[in-house]
Parts: C-alpha cells; structure tokens; sequence
C-alpha cells in the first residue's frame, strides 16, 4: 500500500487497498504489513505493479487524485537566460521589428563581412552549395540577404533582428539588427521617414533601458 499510495500521491491504509482490490475480485491477504494481491487469470492486461497501481487510482477516481507534482519532480520554469531572451524578443517586437531566423552557412567570400576577426572560419566538410560553405561570424550577413529579398520584390519598409549566434573559436550568441526604408510615427500614421542612424539608437537606447543596462556608446 505503501508504493501505491506514493505512486498516486495518496495516504492510504493497507486495508483501504484491500478493499479496493477485494471489489475487483482481486484475492488478496495482509501479513505483516505486506499486501499480496493474487491477479485472476481473466485479467491478462494486468501485469505489473504500476498496472495495479492503475487500477486503484481508477476506482477511487482520478478526479479525486492531488494535482501537486511528485516530490522529486521540479516545476517547470525558465532559466536567467532564456528570461532575457524573451524580454529582449519581446521589447523589440514591441517597437515594431519582426524576429529572423537566417542561414548559420554562407560562403567564404561574404564569412567575414561585419567581422573584424582573422581567425579561420569553420568549413563544413561536404556543403550542398557553395554559398552555405562556411559557418557565419555574424548573423548580419543573413540579416542582409533578408533585406535584399524583400526589396527584390517591392518590400521595402522591413525592420528585422535577430538572436543568432557566430562561430569562431567557440560558439557566442550575438544580437544583430536591420532595418530599411521608411517608419511611420506612432500617433500620425500619415507622417513618414526614412529611417536613419537616430532611429537605430532610439530602439537600442529603448531596449538597454528596458534591460537596465545603463553603459552604452556608439562609435
């Protein structure tokens, strides 16, 4: 009774499972606190002892079972990291720039634009084109390619960014931004700009802010 009533997150008697099992038609004995249940041979689906344990919680009722997690379960929850993630993703989606997710390969004659690395970058060993070659050291170079697609096709006010990630001598994680063509002011919908540097340092200033990160500079 002991197991069962772990398994269910129940305190229950020996007695109270025998009488349960008893109203299954289960036979069963008590002996020095240890329950034995003998299963009837029409009951070929029984099997194991979670498969008791199964039935218990059926007649009493799974309605009736605790919803609290097991002791050595911990509740779900994000970490410091994906927390910032998600406050960053959230802050920026907010001042109107769309999340991207790019190419981690590109070719070796683009590897090292918006890097100011010498390092040798990592090439994958069979690539299937020759412009996903070589793993990126900025994310902008996607970010860029984005920005060429959707002015190809008559896009032209897009605002993108990225958490991507670039590889040199380990793996970082970097934020990267674009942004291209004309904003609208957020209460006169009809006055139109091209965005520009100021714009740029508005989001940025916003976001460290809503991070609480006070030292920044622009060079």
């Amino acid at each position: 009774a002991t197991e069962i009533s772990s398994h269910l997150g129940l305190n229950l008697t020996d007695e109270e499972v025998s009488r349960i099992f008893t109203r299954l038609y289960f036979p069963n004995t008590i002996n020095n606190d240890l329950l034995t249940v003998q299963i009837p041979t029409r009951r070929k689906d029984i099997t194991s002892t979670q498969d008791l344990v199964e039935e218990v919680g059926r007649i009493i009722g799974y309605d009736a079972l605790p919803t609290n997690l097991p002791k050595t379960v911990s509740s779900g929850g994000l970490s410091e990291v994906q927390r910032f993630r998600r406050d960053v993703r959230n802050k920026l989606t907010g001042l109107g720039l769309s999340e991207a997710v790019t190419y981690s390969l590109v070719s070796k004659d683009r590897v090292f634009d918006f890097s100011d690395t010498n390092e040798t970058p990592i090439e994958v060993l069979m690539p299937m084109t020759q412009d996903r070659v070589v793993l990126t050291l900025s994310p902008l170079v996607g970010l860029i390619d984005a920005l060429s697609y959707n002015k190809a096709r008559k896009n032209e006010d897009v605002f993108l960014f990225e958490l991507g990630k670039r590889y040199n001598d380990e793996e970082k994680e970097v934020l990267c931004g674009a942004l291209m063509g004309r904003l609208r002011h957020n209460f006169v919908q009809s006055v139109v700009k091209k965005v520009d540097f100021f714009d740029v340092k508005g989001v940025l200033e916003s976001l460290f802010d809503s991070l609480a990160i006070k030292r920044l500079s622009f060079v």
